[in-house]
């Protein structure tokens, strides 16, 4: 007997996950990414799920420590926590949830979210506007022969208008 393939639904919350992520690549001007994205989702993603359900690992192999994580799990209908999944693929990572087949329903993979994994890693002073000024505070407290200065320096010679960056001590 063959094995089942997997019906693959998008939920509303993956979709909008999909809508910010391209949002942030745009604005990093990496727009082209976004429609690499979507082709591997269709070339590679989707079919592996339809396949192999169950590949990545559990969600729950490494549970969440935060009490909102805890809170929205215990909201969760029960067993579906145990059924939450963790797939890595490129730059992302999908949350999904693996349904059974039953008498009621057909065996199926419901994507729930997506993150790009630079998501959270350009904009910091958004995200937390107090710890970057704090951070630039305590620079500032620091003895000037302690303090790290990146210096632009353009390439002697070169024809490119991009700056060399070098790590040196300030004095």
């Amino acid at each position: 007997m063959a094995d089942a393939i997997y019906r693959v639904e998008l939920t509303a919350s993956f979709l909008e996950r999909l809508d910010a992520i391209d949002a942030f690549l745009l604005e990093a001007n990496a727009g082209s990414a976004f429609d690499g994205l979507l082709a591997e989702l269709r070339a590679t993603v989707i079919p592996n799920l339809q396949r192999f359900s169950r590949i990545g690992r559990r969600y729950l192999a490494h549970p969440p420590r935060s009490a909102e994580a805890m809170a929205l799990l215990a909201a969760l209908p029960a067993g579906a926590p145990d059924a939450l999944r963790e797939y890595l693929h490129g730059d992302c990572l999908m949350l999904f949830l693996v349904v059974d087949a039953s008498a009621e329903a057909e065996p199926s993979v419901c994507l729930r979210s997506i993150r790009h994994h630079r998501e959270l890693s350009f904009d910091f002073a958004r995200l937390w506007p107090g710890i970057c000024t704090q951070d630039a505070q305590r620079t500032r407290l620091l003895p000037a022969s302690r303090r790290l200065a990146i210096h632009s320096q353009a390439q002697p010679g070169g024809n490119d208008a991009q700056p060399a960056r070098r790590l040196t001590q300030a004095t």
